[in-house]
């Protein structure tokens, strides 16, 4: 296309141009965007961007042997222009020999360098290059200028736009080139940044939806409602200190009018906690079956563990075996703290002493049980290592001697045990509040 004598480029459809683009957030649509509107003037050919990206085709760039270094360079991201050759709406060229360019080669590479403007006259006969003149003159090109894409202090990119003019260096034209430039960078970062927004709420929205898969698993495996039967009372809660909790507790029915009661806590947090919490439950639940002792129990899990465990998980347990019908408790205990029982006068006693190891470390370690009879009115409390750990606003530990304290002063019934229990400890922490699980769990012989 041949411009007529008289033409003159005009610079008001630049000012609509830089408000739309400092409104885009889409990096593609932005490129676009800058390629399809410059290219409405008359006079402009080719609209180019480059950006400074890491190398990515450095074993067959056409010019590997060039680039100094080949961790950088400049990546051609937009490429618009309006050849003789071809007509209708701009094409878009991105697979020439200039879709890589080392930095500091070239006029391209030493724009982005210096970040200085280059700017020619008349390429078809000032460029330095045959073949650059011999392109320029069939495609009826002249001027050629390429200004740094300079965000807060880096070059991002250049900018370059061939025209069917000859480019004066201080001209309107120029000063509109410099001014787009600058524009250019800002809306690119602004671009980037948005991006990185998208890519940043996409893996929120990713671990949460994780998170909420985990927390129904969770619930999925624990008791709804704590059993009914004739004499006695139980109660149980677990409060996870974020989405999704290690604790875990199970009241497990066996023959001969016993009943198999286990509180735990599994290292880690999220799905794979979930996971191998609720593999662990089942285990807990098919092994007791077959031989309820709590040493056995905890022997047998704990081999288990140890042969399937790939990523180092473990778990602390309690093991309890209840003989409702002639109130005897048998326990056994794989690194978790000790079990306390409270007689009917409010008097507490800790069984159960946190002894052995946890699940899942040693597979041929031992758990010793122990056994006790039980008394009307007695009252047999579980609880996670959130129930003593909690820290006040001055740093002090809510400890076990507090925990104890407010057990013996705590009501007769499970669940008013669970719920004072409870609220001792919130009060204790105030504005700290739960940094790790809580789980408690009673049982009391009516």
């Amino acid at each position: 296309m041949n411009l007529k004598p008289d033409y003159q480029p005009e610079f008001d459809s630049l000012k609509t141009l830089l408000l739309d683009m400092a409104q885009e957030r889409s990096w593609e649509a932005l490129l676009n965007m800058i390629g399809n509107r410059m290219l409405e003037r008359p006079h402009m050919v080719l609209v180019r961007i480059w950006l400074v990206l890491p190398g990515d085709i450095c074993t067959i760039c056409p010019m590997r042997e060039a680039c100094p270094d080949q961790t950088a360079c400049l990546h051609l991201v937009a490429s618009k222009g309006h050849p003789i050759s071809k007509t209708g709406a701009p094409t878009e060229i991105l697979d020439d020999d200039c879709r890589r360019i080392p930095l500091g080669i070239g006029k391209i590479g030493r724009i982005a360098r210096e970040g200085k403007d280059i700017t020619i006259g008349d390429i078809s006969k000032e460029s330095q290059k045959e073949s650059t003149r011999l392109w320029a003159e069939k495609e009826n090109i002249h001027g050629f200028s390429g200004f740094p894409l300079v965000y807060k202090g880096d070059v991002l990119g250049v900018s370059a736009a061939f025209t069917r003019m000859v480019h004066t260096p201080d001209g309107e034209g120029q000063i509109w080139g410099r001014i787009i430039a600058d524009h250019m960078a800002a809306a690119i970062a602004n671009a980037r940044a948005f991006a990185e927004l998208k890519k940043i709420t996409a893996e929120k929205e990713r671990i949460e939806s994780e998170l909420e898969f985990a927390k129904r698993v969770q619930e999925g495996f624990l008791p709804e409602d704590p059993p009914q039967y004739p004499g006695y009372a139980f109660a149980a809660k677990a409060l996870p200190a974020k989405f999704v909790g290690g604790d875990f507790f199970d009241f497990i029915p066996l023959k001969n009018n016993q009943l198999g009661i286990v509180l735990g806590d599994v290292s880690g947090k999220g799905v794979s906690a979930a996971l191998f919490m609720a593999r662990l439950l089942s285990d807990f639940r098919y092994i007791s079956q077959n031989d309820p002792d709590p040493g056995r129990v905890l022997a047998i899990v704990n081999r288990i563990l140890c042969e399937r465990s790939r990523r180092g998980m473990f778990a602390t347990a309690v093991f309890l075996l209840l003989d409702m019908k002639n109130r005897k408790l048998r326990m056994a205990n794989a690194g978790h703290p000790p079990v306390l029982i409270r007689n009917r006068e409010h008097n507490v006693v800790k069984n159960s002493q946190a002894g052995g190891i946890p699940l899942g470390i040693l597979p041929e370690a031992n758990f010793p049980a122990e056994e006790i009879q039980l008394n009307n009115g007695d009252l047999v409390f579980l609880y996670s290592d959130g129930a003593f750990e909690p820290f006040s606003n001055n740093r002090e530990q809510f400890g076990l001697d507090r925990l104890c304290l407010s057990f013996s002063k705590s009501p007769d019934s499970p669940k008013e045990v669970i719920d004072t229990i409870q609220q001792s400890i919130k009060s204790f922490a105030g504005k700290t509040g739960f940094h790790d699980d809580l789980t408690l769990l009673a049982v009391q012989v009516l």
